[in-house]
């Protein structure tokens, strides 16, 4: 709850898992700030963080201990156990202390600010860690097979993130440099087609002339009628100016 909290100065001075034992009770909406609080120190920090908080019998007088058990890393909830249990609970997960360091390398921001941290750094112990083989434990946490695409219930959210960055992105560059007309190379495929609605978005947010926006389609041997049609359709149904290339003949001289 401190404006900068001891684990701060922990993890600047190496500290890759944070524990936190608390005897912190329970209020109304407390616990979802408890949990903010606790993701934003971890992706903070670049560290794991595990917290532990009193439960129940360890109360004696009117306060109230939910026994909270949150495991997270970078940010990321990993374990999580039942609040207002009445018996004593154990979750586990594993933390990839390696992609943390990994991270933290990578991050020029940790690094300066551990350079020019105004806290005081006091001595630390150091314990020796313990390097477990395959057959010490298996594997509780679930890793997605593919990190790079957000969940479904994201996707929309994530989509429209993309693509106001890149719609912000090339306004700005074409702010820049002074030049309101683009060019663009349309195959009738995803990828053309995708660059051609970031260039509509843009001059329509700049209030340029769709006719500005040069789309040209190079048939070629490999083109197909879908696409070839697509492309035409695509360009015309936006406005833009168009002009086809076709390629077959410059293919056969080289």
């Amino acid at each position: 709850w401190a404006p900068i909290p001891p684990s701060s100065s922990l993890a600047l001075q190496g500290a890759e898992i944070i524990f936190n034992l608390s005897a912190d009770n329970e209020g109304t909406s407390k616990h979802k700030y408890l949990c903010s609080l606790i993701s934003q120190q971890s992706a903070r920090c670049i560290a794991g963080y595990v917290f532990s908080s009193c439960g129940f019998g360890e109360s004696s007088t009117d306060v109230v201990f939910a026994g909270n058990g949150l495991i997270y890393e970078n940010g990321k909830l990993l374990a999580r156990g039942e609040r207002f249990s009445l018996k004593e609970q154990l979750i586990i997960s594993e933390i990839d202390a390696e992609r943390l360091r990994t991270e933290r390398l990578m991050n020029t921001t940790f690094s300066a600010n551990k350079a020019n941290n105004p806290v005081s750094l006091s001595p630390i112990r150091i314990i020796a860690e313990h390097t477990a083989t395959g057959r010490d434990f298996e594997l509780t946490r679930t890793f997605t097979s593919h990190p790079f695409i957000p969940l479904p219930d994201e996707m929309d959210e994530r989509c429209k993130e993309i693509f106001s960055i890149q719609v912000a992105g090339l306004a700005q560059r074409l702010t820049y440099v002074g030049s309101p007309k683009v060019v663009v190379g349309i195959s009738g495929g995803l990828d053309s087609t995708l660059a051609l609605l970031v260039c509509i978005k843009t001059f329509d947010k700049l209030a340029l002339p769709r006719k500005d926006i040069l789309g040209i389609t190079m048939p070629g041997f490999g083109t197909t009628n879908r696409t070839y049609n697509n492309a035409l359709c695509l360009m015309s149904f936006l406005g833009i100016t168009t002009r086809e290339i076709d390629i077959k003949e410059a293919c056969t001289l080289h």
